[in-house]
């Protein structure tokens, strides 16, 4: 690889390393919501095991048995269904946003990368039409000279034209080298 290789391979290792960067810090946030979710879960569950426990010394203490406990019993089991299920869904939430986070930093990286060799290819088409055509006006003047003495020595040797003047005044070369001429007149 040449060094212009090895400069465009570097930078475009740069600017992947700046997506990879915010990917990374995206999967710590979730990282961070994960273990928080799961001290949270295990925090809910805790207090419905000690609800349980506790449950039938409290209602004993208060005089109440029989349906009394049973709704109690039912009461904590619902109280930590509907924990449990927020947490889900604040789970769901947090993965999803990861996701799409993911996601959006691998096609903006992608994006720019293929944004930049776009940029680069059209640069070094521009180079390579730069020197194209200087080497063609380099070569092609040298035609155009010799394309302009044949071309004035075949009007001088027939004469006149067909318009009753000499050729040989008016003569032009014809022959525009191919590059040297184009939008905006001469490169």
């Amino acid at each position: 690889m040449d060094y212009t290789g090895q400069l465009r391979a570097a930078h475009i290792a740069r600017m992947k390393q700046q997506y990879l960067d915010a990917i990374e810090a995206a999967r710590q946030d979730y990282e961070k919501e994960e273990r928080e979710h799961q001290e949270s879960a295990r925090a809910a569950y805790v207090e419905k095991m000690t609800d349980l426990r506790d449950s039938p010394q409290q209602l004993r203490s208060l005089g109440l048995s029989g349906g009394v406990a049973e709704e109690d019993i039912y009461s904590i089991f619902a109280e930590y269904r509907a924990r449990y299920e927020e947490l889900k869904q604040k789970q769901r939430e947090f993965t999803e946003e990861y996701q799409r986070e993911v996601s959006r930093q691998q096609r903006l990286m992608d994006n720019a990368v293929a944004e930049y060799n776009a940029r680069i290819a059209l640069e070094d088409y521009k180079l390579s039409q730069k020197s194209e055509s200087a080497s063609s006006a380099g070569s092609g003047s040298s035609r155009s000279s010799s394309s302009r003495t044949s071309s004035s020595s075949k009007s001088t040797r027939s004469g006149s034209s067909s318009y009753g003047g000499s050729r040989s005044s008016n003569a032009k070369s014809s022959y525009i080298p191919s590059g040297s001429y184009g939008k905006g007149g001469v490169r």
